[in-house]
């Protein structure tokens, strides 16, 4: 460490890296504070000077902002300690005279900045632009099943709705562990998360993005002048509610970020994501029932009931108890069922047991706001033949199954997502978005290992205008010659969570990419 030090000192006193920036306080009375800002990957410290300016003209100090400079830009947690009590050093020179210091970091900066201030007890306060807490401070559960805050400093998490690295569904999964799940009301209180409408992750700096952003960022819908005074404001609020002051404005843009995220919220429930609460995985076919643990998918319970077919009129009804399960596992092997049988001429409910599992893109363990939904749900269900045969109908063909498929669900799931996204959302989605098509089942693959490592499928169609999904599929009849794989219909199934991220974010790049700005 000692030598990249030396190194760094080398560079800066030959000067191809110094550039980190202090503007001093533009009000000439009040109290002093100060806020270091971390810049995120490859932006210089300069491209922060218009966001800086909105939070001194909002503040009511007299605030001292500092932007620390790093090799080739590019923050990293060997140097920030240092870099960090430089430039105090450099500001404290220039007469900045406070204890009272906040911290922010936008994107990659971020991240680092967490990590450095975990731990540190007399830190007021840290803002989290682009990015939020990550998942390994929020890992463990209470008893209750209230989310428990590994993390001292309090923390606003700042994003833009319309931010193409940093997505607002991973947000939401922060929003849930912060608010919604939290049974300690200092977490509530020190911990807000705030959403701008039509803002995106450029839009914390200024000047000419990165090739990464470029690459992945949206068009946005509000100006930069416009999203550096928004979230100036909000920060400067964000302070005065450490400093003991009135938060007025951070209140009302929490109010705000509760209508844009809750729809989130419940897709991720629906889903029954992992990042919300961990999977049961119990060794026994049924689950047990705790907080501490998700029992199943509730969707893959909406599923199996598409899947059966059965109606109203037929007075057969279907409860099913979804359990997750790694699919793949032998010892035990965990195989939907039925559970009992029902005569034709009375009414009466069939319960059905179903296996699922999620499965999240690599990208998604590393947690860098990538992704935080499923792009599958493995789903373990019982052949609408079975269903059928079992409510009575006993001379019930396996043809029936060829007009069972899987994207019937999957059409359910996306029906579910337009009904519960708000209506700008919505609108912003049918003009601007590719959608969703959903072709033919791919299938069938009637060997387990097969049907498991056969992902369900997202491409183009020939015309760049719709996006088709399509499952893989295993389907068995009654009479399968392996009686143990018999009466089966497993189905690579469209997470609803996975449908509400396609709608808020995925579907504009093609035609809002920041990319395709001119």
């Amino acid at each position: 460490m000692k030598y990249f030090i030396l190194l760094t000192i080398i560079l800066e006193i030959i000067g191809l890296i110094k550039s980190e920036l202090i503007l001093k306080p533009v009000k000439e009375t009040g109290e002093d504070v100060a806020l270091i800002i971390i810049i995120g990957a490859l932006m210089k410290p300069s491209s922060y000077i218009p966001l800086a300016q909105e939070i001194q003209k909002a503040s009511s100090y007299r605030l001292w902002v500092g932007i620390p400079s790093f090799i080739f830009n590019m923050p990293d947690p060997i140097t920030i300690s240092w870099n960090i009590s430089s430039i105090k050093k450099e500001m404290e020179g220039l007469g900045m005279k406070t204890k009272f210091i906040f911290y922010g970091g936008h994107s990659l900066g971020a991240t680092v900045l967490q990590r450095y201030l975990y731990g540190q007890q007399n830190v007021i306060g840290q803002i989290q632009m682009g990015s939020s807490l990550m998942r390994t401070y929020m890992s463990n559960l209470n008893k209750d099943g209230s989310s428990k805050m590994d993390y001292t400093v309090p923390t606003l998490t700042l994003n833009g709705c319309l931010d193409g690295l940093y997505r607002v569904t991973r947000v939401a999964e922060s929003y849930y562990h912060h608010k919604l799940n939290q049974k300690n009301s200092t977490v509530v209180d020190n911990f807000p998360v705030v959403m701008v409408k039509g803002a995106t992750h450029m839009q914390f700096s200024s000047g000419v993005p990165s090739t990464q952003v470029l690459n992945n960022d949206l068009i946005p819908e509000i100006s930069d002048e416009e999203a550096h005074s928004t979230y100036g404001q909000i920060i400067s609020s964000f302070m005065d509610f450490r400093m003991g002051k009135k938060a007025d404005i951070l209140n009302n843009f929490i109010k705000q970020t509760e209508d844009i995220l809750n729809p989130i919220i419940e897709a991720l429930q629906f889903e029954g994501s992992y990042h919300l609460k961990p999977p049961c995985f119990d060794k026994s076919l049924i689950n047990r029932y705790t907080p501490t643990c998700t029992h199943g998918s509730p969707f893959t319970e909406i599923g199996q009931r598409i899947m059966g077919g059965l109606t109203q009129t037929q007075n057969v009804d279907i409860k099913v108890d979804d359990n997750f399960h790694r699919v793949y596992t032998m010892t035990p092997v965990h195989l939907p069922e039925i559970n009992n049988k029902c005569n034709i001429t009375d009414t009466c409910t069939l319960n059905i047991t179903t296996v699922s599992e999620l499965n999240y893109e690599y990208m998604d363990y590393m947690d860098i706001g990538y992704s935080n939904t499923a792009q599958e749900i493995k789903s373990k269900f019982v052949s609408r033949q079975n269903v059928y045969i079992a409510a009575g109908y006993l001379n019930t063909t396996f043809d029936i199954d060829t007009y069972a498929p899987c994207s019937d669900v999957n059409k359910k799931s996306m029906e579910w997502a337009l009904s519960k996204v708000p209506s700008d959302v919505k609108e912003r989605y049918i003009k601007y978005g590719i959608p969703y098509e959903f072709g033919e089942d791919n299938g069938p693959y009637n060997a387990g290992p097969l049907w498991i490592w056969k992902y369900m499928s997202y491409a183009l169609n020939d015309q760049k205008t719709s996006m088709v999904v399509k499952s893989a599929y295993m389907a068995t009849p009654v009479d399968y010659f392996i009686s143990s794989a018999a009466g089966f219909h497993y189905c690579k199934i469209l997470s609803p969570a996975r449908a509400i991220e396609w709608i808020y974010l995925d579907s504009l790049r093609q035609n809002l990419g920041l990319i395709n700005k001119k």
